[in-house]
């Protein structure tokens, strides 16, 4: 997974069963960012989202009617109607947020001491049974927060206990999943309300108090034997319950606050003084999510809401690019956002919408990769740059790292774009 955040706004709010009555397909717009697909959910479904490759997961807890759904978008740019998880007995919560990386889904079920349940799929591509893991201890909510990366699972448990905790999860040499640590904050309180990671650095958001409180993210990373050490603890002067938000990509790092969004970098020096982004509305950074050179900021406002994009320039310097098209669905569009490369899918109350990022305005190639309007050597050079790596525009059949079968696609479209 590339970047992505968790809904923070209140502890364990109410939700409406989840359940598609509705899918509109968008044309073209003239922004960055065009809506794909917008999918309506039957009542005030707060959505919370994740999304990585081709593939989304959305989640919305709401008693017995939980559920989180699967969403996989096919080699000819449309998404299929969604495969809904297996949902176990007795898990309160289920839902209440999710993630996904490659073949592992994590659906957090926060009631009480908490839960988390993962979920494989099978060569056929089919998603198994969950396994449930109950809190293995020390803070309450386990579940709260939840992000999966290249086999290592993230939760957050903000409440109970002293200051909350976030806990590790990986697989032993048996392909079981076991808590290996449990990670602790040095200042704010609600430790674990929101986390991330990528690569070997994780972060977890510790926002203070919901009355008040400055917050802070810590960082941390792991070593050569795979434990978590503390790195560096980021906070921002006079900007209220940070941490509330986080996303990490590489060497950025977006961290959100009622009103705010703060972005740090890492550079060999180490991390920069931060830098916020321009937002004028107290419910700016309810959500964040950053991927290369893009960010995403959920406005989660009453009536429609908005999800404001900012583009890392030539010159270093982060500048707000376009407010997303709208869903078409649903209401306070901004509770939760994620980014993986071209695509965003977006969480609101009753709906949620998937975008991709239009670098080749009007191009009908999958292939035509440096957008000039005809898949070529120019193209096919790109690709075998990439060959191998999973998180690349040439990944184009959305199947595994970039390989033979992306190669079939370019040769199959060769020549001038329709």
């Amino acid at each position: 997974m590339i970047s992505r955040n968790t809904l923070s706004c209140a502890l364990l709010g109410a939700a409406m069963p989840m359940t598609i009555t509705g899918v509109s397909l968008a044309g073209d717009t003239s922004n960055d960012w065009e809506l794909e697909l917008g999918v309506n959910l039957v009542g005030a479904v707060p959505a919370a989202t994740d999304i990585s490759g081709s593939q989304a997961i959305v989640g919305s807890s709401s008693g017995p009617s939980a559920s989180a759904t699967v969403f996989e978008r096919l080699l000819d740019g449309t998404w299929d109607q969604g495969v809904t998880l297996q949902r176990p007995t007795g898990v309160g919560n289920y839902g209440f947020d999710v993630a996904i990386d490659d073949d592992v889904a994590v659906v957090g079920a926060p009631s009480g001491g908490g839960q988390v349940v993962i979920y494989e799929r099978g060569a056929a591509g089919e998603w198994g049974p969950g396994l449930v893991l109950d809190n293995p201890g020390g803070g309450a909510q386990f579940g709260y927060a939840v992000d999966v990366e290249d086999g290592t699972i993230l939760v957050g448990a903000p409440t109970g206990g002293a200051l909350g905790r976030a806990h590790v999860l990986a697989q032993d040499e048996t392909g079981e999943w076991q808590a290996t640590q449990v990670l602790r904050g040095k200042n704010g309180t609600i430790f674990g309300t929101s986390v991330g990671l990528s690569g070997d650095s994780a972060v977890v958001g510790a926002p203070g108090n919901f009355s008040g409180g400055f917050g802070s993210a810590d960082l941390f990373v792991r070593d050569t034997t795979g434990n978590w050490l503390a790195d560096s603890v980021f906070t921002y002067p006079n900007v209220s319950q940070l941490g509330s938000a986080v996303s990490l990509d590489a060497d950025t790092l977006v961290v959100g606050a009622p009103g705010s969004a703060i972005v740090w970098e890492r550079d060999d020096a180490g991390w920069d003084e931060g830098t916020p982004l321009p937002g004028n509305n107290p419910l700016f950074g309810t959500a964040v999510a950053v991927g290369g050179d893009q960010i995403l900021i959920g406005v989660p406002t009453g009536g429609a809401g908005n999800v404001a994009s900012y583009v890392r320039g030539d010159d270093g310097v982060w500048g707000f690019n376009q407010n997303l098209p709208g869903i078409g669905f649903g209401s306070v569009r901004g509770q939760s956002v994620a980014i993986s490369a071209d695509l965003a899918v977006v969480g609101a109350n009753g709906a949620f919408g998937i975008y991709a990022q239009s670098d080749c305005p009007g191009a009908d190639c999958l292939a035509d990769l440096n957008c000039d309007g005809v898949v070529d050597g120019a193209d096919l050079n790109i690709m075998l740059g990439d060959w191998g790596l999973m998180d690349s525009p040439a990944n184009i059949s959305g199947e595994g790292p970039v390989d033979g079968s992306d190669l079939t696609i370019l040769l199959g479209e060769w020549g001038p774009c329709p």
